[in-house]
């Protein structure tokens, strides 16, 4: 595997013929304090950007790769995602239904040690996970406030929302 002299995001690999599947392996390395980017992991908590955690073919339509994504968390944490679960997990993983590549890219994930989720219209929910129990707490003029969000999309899109949670 080479990485792309002008593309930092692209690799070149070469399959020989006969080969059925590729298994590639990588590091994330995320910030880890404020001035060097968006912090997504914690030792509490971790926001899955799956742009950002995988790879696929070029010369392809997003739309047309099927994916069937999963996690393994730490034990007692909580995992969010408008992702579907295929079935109950076993242990810490969380194994989901196969979609596309894009909508897989579109459905971020969140999990952590300390969740709330808070109803905010009939099956639509604000699922919450941060480093401690007290950064769970939100005003009731917050609350309002995301009410108020779905209200307006409603009106927009004119479709629900709805938020699969998964205990681990």
């Amino acid at each position: 595997m080479v990485r792309d002299p002008l593309d930092v995001y692209a690799f070149h690999v070469d399959v020989p013929a006969g080969v059925t599947a590729v298994d590639a392996e990588f590091q994330y390395l995320t910030a880890t304090a404020g001035n060097q980017g968006r912090i997504v992991a914690t030792p509490e908590m971790a926001s899955i950007q799956f742009l950002a955690n995988s790879l696929y073919p070029a010369g392809y339509y997003v739309r047309q790769i099927p994916v069937q994504a999963g996690v393994i968390t730490p034990a007692g944490w909580t995992v969010a995602s408008a992702l579907r679960p295929s079935g109950p997990g076993a242990g810490n993983r969380v194994t989901f239904e196969t979609v596309s590549y894009e909508t897989l890219v579109d459905s971020p994930l969140i999990a952590g040690l300390h969740y709330r989720q808070i109803p905010l219209k009939q099956n639509v929910f604000l699922d919450v996970i941060a480093d401690s129990p007290a950064e769970l707490a939100a005003t009731p003029e917050q609350i309002a406030a995301h009410r108020r969000l779905v209200d307006q999309s409603l009106k927009l899109f004119g479709a629900s929302i709805m938020t699969t949670t998964i205990s681990c």
